[in-house]
């Protein structure tokens, strides 16, 4: 059997230099797949409020008002603060005591380059994430 020469091979630290590149960029790659999961799932927690906000406007009979600001909710006087770094246009929606809205609209958000998108629609006062 024939030996190895000591250029056969990779040294110890020319492997170490590898597995650290590869965590950095491993690294950075996770931090930014959870940067833009953040804009995703606040809109679906926005979606979830406004719905539990309807339906409360439904069984208690009372007029509700959904109030989006630029970094926080208002929920019938309930403040919602938004993740870090997702920001909102601001709109106003009336819920009326039969879950109807006053109006139609898009509530667009932003994190980043990520832009989301909550309608609500006339009438029904259905809310879809788009």
């Amino acid at each position: 059997m024939d030996k190895l020469k000591a250029t056969d091979g990779f040294t110890m630290i020319e492997m170490i230099l590898v597995l650290m590149v590869l965590l950095i960029l491993l690294t950075i790659s996770v931090s930014h797949g959870i940067h833009q999961g953040n804009l995703y799932f606040f809109m679906m927690e926005m979606q979830d409020h406004y719905l539990q906000l309807q339906l409360n406007a439904i069984q208690t009979h009372q007029t509700m008002t959904f109030h989006v600001q630029n970094t926080s909710l208002v929920l019938n006087h309930s403040h919602v603060s938004m993740p870090k770094g997702v920001s909102c246009d601001s709109q106003i929606f009336t819920i009326y005591p039969s879950g109807k809205v006053n109006h139609a609209g898009t509530i667009t958000c932003y994190s980043g380059k990520q832009k989301g998108k909550l309608l609500i629609q006339l009438g029904s006062g259905h809310a879809q994430i788009q």
